[in-house]
């Protein structure tokens, strides 16, 4: 039982230079090689200057939808993440719509408008109310 085996952070090398290890290559590298951080313990970063580099630019990197959503998003739906609407998109919307309730042969907006003021008793009608600046609003 007890720890598990933890390396030694640092060694001093029969050349008289210090050597640290780094945590992604899980090398040991001469104190010049290692990425230089004030912060962290000895001056020095867990990490070597060269993986270091390679973190920065992972941690930066923006995923592929393929990468963030995975193929299984693609093979369980059978549809594609697309940028632009194409005409599968419009009957989806179509499905959707119909789902929710609206009818698509009529304006949508206006079932809308009739639904919140049904509901909330709001009219979302804007063109009767005047137009007030700040100071004309009682604050």
């Amino acid at each position: 039982m007890g720890r598990p085996f933890k390396e030694k952070r640092r060694f001093m090398g029969e050349d008289g230079l210090w050597y640290y290890h780094c945590v992604r290559c899980e090398e040991y590298k001469s104190e010049k090689y290692m990425y230089k951080n004030q912060h962290k313990a000895f001056g020095i970063d867990i990490y070597c200057a060269p993986c270091k580099l390679e973190y920065r630019k992972e941690k930066q990197r923006v995923p592929t939808q393929k990468e963030k959503y995975g193929t299984n998003y693609v093979v369980s739906t059978g549809k594609h993440l697309r940028l632009y609407p194409t005409k599968t998109d419009d009957e989806d919307l179509e499905l959707y719509l119909t789902n929710m309730g609206y009818d698509t042969t009529q304006p949508i907006h206006k079932q809308f408008q009739k639904r919140i003021e049904e509901k909330y008793g709001v009219i979302l009608e804007m063109d009767d109310i005047p137009y007030q600046d700040k100071e004309d609003n009682g604050l």
